[in-house]
Formats: structure tokens, C-alpha cells, sequence
């Protein structure tokens, strides 16, 4: 089958020091002809440099103007100059498998789907370890009240066992890690909803308006891409981590999340949401414990959470001013 036309958008999800990477794993594994734009989304100068030359280099555009951009606005910056009937957003430290591209492109026009995701693994080695194949996104009425529904099929299970039980086949869910869509149903749904910073929330709200048009999304399990979760950050990936986890953002994004959907504060998915956001923004403080062990570790922790409080509240207000 010869490809359909197709443009890839790399953006930044929490992190900029894993974009050359996933851009390397990408030719690699991606034969031509593709179209390709990475949105910078205000990543640090030496990078940028670097970003520049790559693109000359490999003829990809590069977007960005200096200016922190979180992934849904990265994601409407980068479609905005996207001609192809189909666009793949990808995270920037998400590496993909050969033949992930022509697997999501063949169930798409296989099936009609507007939406396929490929099997989503996470960690190393790499392609190992399932984070979902296939998930559920939906809101019910429990006893009266509307109750968020989320999950992810066969989370942490190997691979290779997933792969013998699971076929191409509907889902409710895929995930900006990585996706394939259909241009025109994306601009006829509008923008992407910039006010969630919540990961799950940017792509349920997406998922859910994608079924609600009547449109199909679609699981392709021989598409293998996995996310390469940080363990810890360099010191020039901080600010935007902090950026994109902000206590004040990420609790904005979810009460907005909450009134779209009309979910009660108990609400389960609320709740565990919650506590992935407190539990996340632990990550940017692994690059202090060094200087900060010798004080013991529930001092050394404290400490460390206000400063990184400060630093995030600077950012936060540096944002601000420039919006």
C-alpha cells in the first residue's frame, strides 16, 4: 500500500532533553516519505541551537518562538501547519518501533477510523512493558450521579503476552503519547482545550468528542511505541516540568475537566487524579536529594518541596506576566 500523506507533530509533554532522542528513534525506525514539525515550546537555547541544525540537516520545521507552550498548545501551534490529510501528534520522549507508522496508517483506512492508537508500552527495555492496549473513557450515572470511567487494558503486563491475546479492534481512548488522527475531524472539533495540563484529562475530553461526533477510534497492537518515563530531571528540564505540574495549573485543568463532565468532587477518577499530580511533581525534586541528604530525609524532603514550590511560583508568575 503506498502511504497516505502524513505529518508528524513532536511536542514537548514534561521535559525538553528528550527530544533529540525521540527524533533520532524516529528516522530510524520511519522509512520516507513523511512530513514532520517539532514544536520547541521553549526549550533551552543550547537545545534549540541543536533543534536548528537538525532541522536543516533533515528538512523538518521547527516551530516555537522562545515562549513555554504546554502540549495542547504546542499540539495547535504544530497543526497549524499541517497540510496532510493525516497527523500523528507524538510526545517528545516517546520512542517509537519500526513499522509504527504504516501499522497505525493501515487500520485506518482498513476500518474508517478518525483516531488509532498503537500499543502504548512504557519504561525499559524498551517495547517490553504494556502501559495500555486499548482503554475505556466514558461517563455513566451511578445512583444518581455521573461517574468518570477510566482505564487502561492489560497496564504493566509484558508485551509479548498482550500481543498473542489482543487484536486490531475499537477502544474509547487514545493517548497524546501517540496518535494517529484525521486532520479534518481534528479543525472540525476545534482546537485542542489548552486548559488542561493533567495529561489523562487533555485526552480523555479529546477521545470523548471524537466518539460523540460519531467518529471511531481504533487499537492497532502491531504499532509498538513506548513512553520513556523520566527517573529524574536534568537541571534545565525543571522549570518546564514545573511548568507543566504546577499545583495551581494542574488543579485548575481538573476542576475544569470536573465541570465539562459534571463529576462530584468524590468522584474517583477526581480523586486518584489527585493524588497522581501530588505524587508526579515529586519527580522534580530528585536532582536537590544530593546536596539536601545530609540533613536527614523528612527535613531534606520538606525542604526541598518549598523550594521547588518557590520555584514553580516564579515561574508561574514569569508566565503570567507574559500572557
Amino acid at each position: 500500500m503506498t502511504r497516505p500523506p502524513v505529518t508528524v507533530v513532536v511536542v514537548p509533554r514534561e521535559r525538553f532533553g528528550a527530544t533529540p532522542a525521540t527524533l533520532d528513534a524516529l528516522f530510524a525506525a520511519t522509512p520516507p516519505p513523511f512530513g514532520l514539525v517539532v514544536v520547541d515550546g521553549g526549550a533551552p537555547r543550547a537545545l534549540r541551537r541543536r533543534l536548528e541544525a537538525d532541522a536543516a540537516a533533515r528538512g523538518f520545521r521547527l516551530v516555537g518562538d522562545g515562549r513555554m507552550l504546554l502540549p495542547n498548545a504546542a499540539r495547535n501551534a504544530g497543526l497549524a501547519h499541517v497540510t496532510t490529510p493525516w497527523v500523528v501528534f507524538l510526545d517528545n520522549d516517546v520512542v517509537v518501533a519500526p513499522g509504527w507508522l504504516d501499522a497505525l496508517l493501515d487500520a485506518a483506512v482498513a476500518t474508517g477510523a478518525a483516531v488509532v492508537a498503537p500499543l502504548y508500552c512504557v519504561d525499559r527495555p524498551l517495547h517490553t512493558k504494556v502501559h495500555m492496549a486499548a482503554g475505556l473513557a466514558h461517563v455513566e450515572v451511578v445512583d444518581g450521579r455521573r461517574r468518570m470511567v477510566e482505564s487502561h487494558a492489560s497496564l504493566h503486563r509484558p508485551v509479548a503476552e498482550v500481543r498473542r491475546e489482543v487484536r486490531r479492534g475499537p477502544c474509547e481512548q487514545a493517548e497524546f503519547h501517540a496518535m494517529l488522527v484525521r486532520a479534518d475531524v481534528l479543525r472540525a472539533l476545534g482546537p485542542l482545550d489548552e486548559a488542561y495540563l493533567g495529561a489523562t484529562e487533555a485526552q480523555l475530553d479529546f477521545s470523548m468528542a471524537v466518539r460523540a461526533a460519531g467518529h471511531a477510534i481504533v487499537m492497532e497492537p502491531d504499532a509498538l511505541v513506548t513512553y520513556d518515563r523520566p527517573t529524574r530531571l536534568a537541571a534545565d528540564d525543571l522549570p518546564y516540568f514545573l511548568h507543566r505540574w504546577s499545583e495551581a495549573g494542574t488543579t485548575a485543568g481538573l476542576a475544569h475537566f470536573q465541570r465539562r463532565f459534571g463529576l462530584d468532587d468524590d468522584d474517583p477518577y477526581l480523586v486518584q487524579q489527585r493524588r497522581f499530580l501530588a505524587w508526579h511533581r515529586q519527580v522534580a525534586l530528585h536532582p536537590l536529594d544530593r546536596w539536601l541528604r545530609p540533613l536527614g530525609r523528612k527535613r531534606a524532603r520538606d525542604l526541598a518541596a518549598r523550594l521547588v514550590a518557590r520555584k514553580a511560583a516564579r515561574i508561574e508568575a514569569r508566565r503570567l506576566a507574559q500572557a
